[in-house]
């Protein structure tokens, strides 16, 4: 009988694993969790058991390699999505069904997503952008790379970073549109978040739009973000400058300062300093979570 409760809950995770939604993959996540802790109960010793994936599966992470979600309405059949349980997919497809799935104005398309495993590119990018010398560059994992970004700065110390992004400008309608998908994009990748709303300005000569923004990311800090989209010529640059947030106001000025010095991407830019060098092209894919 000791066995009964595990095997009991391995059956329901079989039985959710064909299909990946965002509560299904919570439930998923709930049951891993009890067939490893067991029950609490006496004192009783139970053998737990866990299944790997068995519907649609080939990557060792136990998630489905199908999906279906809403994506923007910039997204195009064939192009890459970073889905919030880290999973490379790619549309395969557009679904009928977008009415009555898709109830958020930033991702009106239903999609058929499928995983794509193969290694992603990293491209290049005219932007130029000044940062602090103690700050180092990180390799790029995959994960990044398929959503776009290209470079990845980090400062230990204070526990600051900053990503660099870019899209071409020829795959984006609306820059407002963009703008309010980006945000609602990281509210859904943090928790407990808050952003402000977006203001827009210029950065040297470029239409620029940012944001703030506040929550508990994965990597178990609360971390407030500065988030700003320009406007160049052939591309849309995306930088997002963090650092814990109970130390925000005092680096404030730090990544401001990075924020406003990107160059580049302007057929009349010129370096803002004369050692300024070119930066390693793409930009996250946005999607709903849900």
């Amino acid at each position: 009988m000791k066995k009964h409760w595990a095997v009991a809950l391995a059956l329901c995770l079989v039985c959710l694993q064909g299909t990946a939604s965002g509560h299904v993959i919570f439930l998923r996540n709930i049951l891993h969790k009890l067939i490893e802790k067991g029950p609490s109960h006496g004192s009783t010793t139970y053998t737990s058991y866990t299944p790997g994936c068995v519907v649609n599966c080939t990557a060792s992470d136990g998630l489905p390699d199908v999906d279906k979600r809403c994506v923007q309405a910039d997204s195009k059949v064939g192009g890459v999505v970073v889905l919030p349980d880290r999973r490379i997919m790619r549309i395969e497809s557009y679904l009928d069904e977008s009415e009555s799935h898709c109830r958020k104005p930033e991702f009106p398309r239903y999609a058929s997503l499928v995983r794509d495993t193969s290694p992603q590119p990293t491209r290049t990018s005219n932007a130029k952008i000044d940062v602090p010398d103690n700050w180092k560059e990180k390799p790029l994992s995959e994960v990044l790379k398929a959503g776009g970004t290209f470079l990845f700065m980090y400062e230990d110390q204070s526990k600051s970073g900053v990503i660099v992004s870019t899209k071409p400008r020829s795959e984006v309608a609306d820059m407002d549109t963009f703008a309010a998908t980006r945000v609602s994009s990281q509210l859904n990748k943090l928790k407990d978040s808050m952003a402000t709303p977006v203001t827009k300005l210029d950065v040297n000569g470029m239409p620029a739009w940012r944001y703030e923004i506040t929550g508990f990311s994965k990597s178990g800090m609360t971390l407030t973000y500065i988030t700003t989209m320009y406007e160049g010529e052939e591309e849309i640059i995306v930088t997002s400058v963090w650092t814990k947030a109970d130390q925000f106001a005092a680096q404030r000025p730090v990544l401001a300062g990075i924020a406003d010095s990107l160059t580049g991407v302007k057929d009349d830019d010129m370096p803002k300093e004369a050692d300024a060098s070119p930066l390693p092209q793409q930009m996250e894919p946005m999607m709903d979570t849900n």
